[in-house]
Protein backbone atom coordinates (compact mmCIF):
# COMPACT_ATOMS: atom_id res chain seq x y z
CA UNK A 1 0.00 0.00 0.00
CA UNK A 2 1.78 3.20 -1.21
CA UNK A 3 2.37 5.47 1.92
CA UNK A 4 0.04 8.53 0.09
CA UNK A 5 -2.88 6.26 0.51
CA UNK A 6 -3.32 6.77 4.42
CA UNK A 7 -3.38 10.82 4.16
CA UNK A 8 -6.79 10.11 2.16
CA UNK A 9 -7.65 7.83 4.47
CA UNK A 10 -8.63 10.06 7.47
CA UNK A 11 -12.20 10.90 8.27
CA UNK A 12 -11.48 14.52 7.54
CA UNK A 13 -15.23 15.44 6.25
CA UNK A 14 -16.58 14.74 9.40
CA UNK A 15 -15.86 17.97 10.44
CA UNK A 16 -17.44 19.98 7.91
CA UNK A 17 -20.74 16.84 8.11
CA UNK A 18 -20.74 17.65 12.19
CA UNK A 19 -20.71 21.55 11.46
CA UNK A 20 -23.61 21.17 8.94
CA UNK A 21 -25.41 19.03 11.58
CA UNK A 22 -24.82 21.99 14.23
CA UNK A 23 -24.61 25.35 12.57
CA UNK A 24 -27.76 25.80 10.05
CA UNK A 25 -25.73 29.18 8.80
CA UNK A 26 -24.49 27.85 5.64
CA UNK A 27 -21.54 30.56 5.24
CA UNK A 28 -20.36 29.42 8.67
CA UNK A 29 -20.50 25.74 6.90
CA UNK A 30 -17.98 27.15 3.72
CA UNK A 31 -15.60 29.29 5.99
CA UNK A 32 -15.35 26.02 8.41
CA UNK A 33 -14.72 23.89 5.37
CA UNK A 34 -11.59 26.27 3.98
CA UNK A 35 -10.30 26.91 6.74
CA UNK A 36 -10.20 23.22 7.61
CA UNK A 37 -8.69 22.87 4.11
CA UNK A 38 -6.20 25.23 4.38
CA UNK A 39 -4.93 24.18 7.68
CA UNK A 40 -4.46 20.27 6.93
CA UNK A 41 -2.76 21.49 3.39
CA UNK A 42 -0.06 23.23 5.36
CA UNK A 43 0.52 20.51 8.03
CA UNK A 44 1.08 17.94 4.65
CA UNK A 45 3.78 19.57 3.62
CA UNK A 46 1.39 22.25 2.08
CA UNK A 47 -0.18 20.09 -0.47
CA UNK A 48 -1.94 21.81 -2.66
CA UNK A 49 -3.64 18.76 -4.01
CA UNK A 50 -4.76 17.31 -0.06
CA UNK A 51 -6.20 21.08 0.13
CA UNK A 52 -8.36 20.26 -2.93
CA UNK A 53 -9.12 16.68 -1.44
CA UNK A 54 -10.52 18.38 1.74
CA UNK A 55 -12.34 20.94 0.52
CA UNK A 56 -14.67 19.05 -2.11
CA UNK A 57 -15.41 16.23 0.13
CA UNK A 58 -16.31 18.61 2.71
CA UNK A 59 -18.35 20.78 0.85
CA UNK A 60 -20.20 17.14 -0.19
CA UNK A 61 -20.59 16.15 3.51
CA UNK A 62 -21.76 19.43 4.29
CA UNK A 63 -24.68 19.07 1.61
CA UNK A 64 -25.25 15.73 2.21
CA UNK A 65 -26.46 16.36 6.01
CA UNK A 66 -27.64 19.09 5.13
CA UNK A 67 -31.99 19.22 5.97
CA UNK A 68 -31.77 15.32 6.54
CA UNK A 69 -34.80 13.62 7.22
CA UNK A 70 -33.71 10.53 8.93
CA UNK A 71 -30.69 8.97 10.09
CA UNK A 72 -30.05 6.91 7.41
CA UNK A 73 -29.28 10.16 5.02
CA UNK A 74 -25.90 10.67 7.49
CA UNK A 75 -24.54 7.21 6.08
CA UNK A 76 -26.53 8.11 2.65
CA UNK A 77 -24.00 11.55 2.84
CA UNK A 78 -20.99 9.06 3.92
CA UNK A 79 -21.59 7.15 0.61
CA UNK A 80 -21.45 10.36 -1.48
CA UNK A 81 -18.52 11.74 0.13
CA UNK A 82 -16.85 8.66 -0.75
CA UNK A 83 -17.93 8.72 -4.19
CA UNK A 84 -16.54 12.03 -4.65
CA UNK A 85 -13.67 11.26 -3.06
CA UNK A 86 -12.47 8.60 -5.10
CA UNK A 87 -12.68 10.75 -8.37
CA UNK A 88 -10.96 13.75 -6.78
CA UNK A 89 -8.19 11.49 -5.34
CA UNK A 90 -8.18 9.65 -9.03
CA UNK A 91 -7.83 13.37 -10.44
CA UNK A 92 -5.21 14.72 -7.54
CA UNK A 93 -3.03 11.27 -8.11
CA UNK A 94 -2.73 11.92 -11.09
CA UNK A 95 -2.22 15.59 -11.43
CA UNK A 96 -0.02 15.26 -8.79
CA UNK A 97 4.30 15.09 -9.02
CA UNK A 98 4.60 13.65 -5.73
CA UNK A 99 4.21 10.03 -6.55
CA UNK A 100 6.02 7.49 -4.19
CA UNK A 101 8.95 5.93 -5.83
CA UNK A 102 8.90 2.29 -7.28
CA UNK A 103 5.13 1.82 -7.26
CA UNK A 104 3.03 2.09 -10.56
CA UNK A 105 0.96 4.57 -11.34
CA UNK A 106 -2.70 2.57 -12.10
CA UNK A 107 -1.57 0.85 -8.15
CA UNK A 108 -1.45 3.83 -6.34
CA UNK A 109 -4.37 5.38 -8.54
CA UNK A 110 -6.43 2.04 -6.66
CA UNK A 111 -5.35 2.40 -3.35
CA UNK A 112 -6.01 6.00 -3.34
CA UNK A 113 -9.11 6.06 -5.09
CA UNK A 114 -9.91 3.02 -2.13
CA UNK A 115 -8.68 5.33 0.78
CA UNK A 116 -10.70 8.08 -0.24
CA UNK A 117 -13.95 6.13 -0.27
CA UNK A 118 -13.23 4.32 3.02
CA UNK A 119 -12.88 8.13 4.52
CA UNK A 120 -16.43 9.22 3.22
CA UNK A 121 -17.84 6.06 5.00
CA UNK A 122 -15.62 6.09 8.10
CA UNK A 123 -16.70 9.98 7.98
CA UNK A 124 -20.15 9.29 8.21
CA UNK A 125 -19.66 6.78 11.52
CA UNK A 126 -17.52 9.36 13.49
CA UNK A 127 -20.23 11.94 12.78
CA UNK A 128 -23.17 9.95 14.11
CA UNK A 129 -20.74 8.95 17.42
CA UNK A 130 -20.13 12.59 17.80
CA UNK A 131 -23.22 13.88 17.12
CA UNK A 132 -24.92 13.38 20.52
CA UNK A 133 -21.88 14.29 22.50
CA UNK A 134 -22.00 17.55 20.73
CA UNK A 135 -25.60 18.21 21.63
CA UNK A 136 -25.24 17.70 25.11
CA UNK A 137 -22.17 19.87 25.41
CA UNK A 138 -23.12 22.85 23.22
CA UNK A 139 -27.05 22.47 24.38
CA UNK A 140 -28.14 22.23 20.68
CA UNK A 141 -31.00 20.62 19.03
CA UNK A 142 -29.66 19.12 15.63
CA UNK A 143 -31.60 17.91 12.70
CA UNK A 144 -31.04 14.19 14.19
CA UNK A 145 -32.46 15.19 17.79
CA UNK A 146 -35.86 16.36 15.47
CA UNK A 147 -35.96 12.96 14.07
CA UNK A 148 -35.93 11.25 17.63
CA UNK A 149 -38.26 14.26 19.40
CA UNK A 150 -40.85 13.55 16.09
CA UNK A 151 -41.21 9.68 16.85
CA UNK A 152 -44.83 9.48 17.90
CA UNK A 153 -43.82 6.73 19.97
CA UNK A 154 -42.24 9.45 22.14
CA UNK A 155 -42.99 9.56 25.60
CA UNK A 156 -44.99 12.70 25.67
CA UNK A 157 -46.67 12.42 22.78
CA UNK A 158 -47.63 9.08 24.05
CA UNK A 159 -48.85 10.54 26.84
CA UNK A 160 -50.90 13.06 25.08
CA UNK A 161 -52.55 10.76 23.26
CA UNK A 162 -54.12 8.96 26.29
CA UNK A 163 -55.08 12.31 28.18
CA UNK A 164 -55.71 14.83 25.50
CA UNK A 165 -56.90 12.80 22.27
CA UNK A 166 -58.40 15.60 20.72
CA UNK A 167 -55.51 17.64 20.85
CA UNK A 168 -53.10 14.89 19.86
CA UNK A 169 -54.83 14.87 16.68
CA UNK A 170 -55.00 18.70 16.24
CA UNK A 171 -51.06 18.65 16.86
CA UNK A 172 -50.68 16.15 14.09
CA UNK A 173 -53.09 17.93 12.03
CA UNK A 174 -51.09 21.02 12.38
CA UNK A 175 -47.64 19.48 12.38
CA UNK A 176 -48.70 18.42 8.89
CA UNK A 177 -49.79 21.92 7.42
CA UNK A 178 -46.70 23.65 8.48
CA UNK A 179 -44.62 20.98 7.42
CA UNK A 180 -46.05 21.62 4.22
CA UNK A 181 -45.73 25.34 4.37
CA UNK A 182 -42.07 25.57 5.40
CA UNK A 183 -41.10 23.58 2.21
CA UNK A 184 -42.62 25.50 0.15
CA UNK A 185 -40.66 28.95 1.56
CA UNK A 186 -37.19 27.19 1.83
CA UNK A 187 -37.42 27.04 5.89
CA UNK A 188 -36.80 24.04 8.19
CA UNK A 189 -40.11 22.04 7.18
CA UNK A 190 -38.61 19.15 10.59
CA UNK A 191 -38.45 21.95 12.61
CA UNK A 192 -41.55 23.57 12.11
CA UNK A 193 -43.73 19.83 12.29
CA UNK A 194 -41.75 18.75 15.54
CA UNK A 195 -42.83 22.44 17.11
CA UNK A 196 -46.26 21.82 15.77
CA UNK A 197 -46.31 18.16 17.43
CA UNK A 198 -45.41 19.83 21.32
CA UNK A 199 -47.23 23.35 20.59
CA UNK A 200 -50.38 22.13 23.11
CA UNK A 201 -48.30 19.48 25.07
CA UNK A 202 -49.33 21.99 28.35
CA UNK A 203 -52.81 21.15 27.72
CA UNK A 204 -52.37 17.39 28.81
CA UNK A 205 -52.56 18.69 32.38
CA UNK A 206 -56.02 19.32 32.72
CA UNK A 207 -57.25 18.28 29.11
CA UNK A 208 -61.17 18.11 29.74
CA UNK A 209 -61.06 22.56 30.09
CA UNK A 210 -60.01 22.50 26.00
CA UNK A 211 -62.68 21.93 23.98
CA UNK A 212 -61.09 19.75 21.19
CA UNK A 213 -61.23 17.20 24.28
CA UNK A 214 -64.66 17.99 25.47
CA UNK A 215 -67.59 16.00 25.48
CA UNK A 216 -71.03 17.10 24.04
CA UNK A 217 -72.29 18.60 27.43
CA UNK A 218 -69.64 18.25 29.46
CA UNK A 219 -67.93 21.66 29.67
CA UNK A 220 -66.20 21.67 33.24
CA UNK A 221 -65.99 25.59 32.64
CA UNK A 222 -70.04 25.77 33.24
CA UNK A 223 -69.77 24.90 36.91
CA UNK A 224 -67.11 27.63 37.51
CA UNK A 225 -67.66 30.64 40.15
Amino acid sequence: IPTSAYKYLLPVAAGPMLVGLLVYSGEVVWLFTVFLSAALGFMMDMSFPYFIFVSVGGIAAARGVHSCKKRNDIYVAGLRVGLVNMVVTILVTFLSSQLDQGIPMGHQVFWNALAGFVSGLFAAFVAMTLVPLLETVFNCTTDVKLLELSNLNHPLLKDMSVNALGTYHHSLVVGNMVETAAESIGSNALLCRVAAYYHDIGKTEHSNYFIENQRPGHNPHDHLS
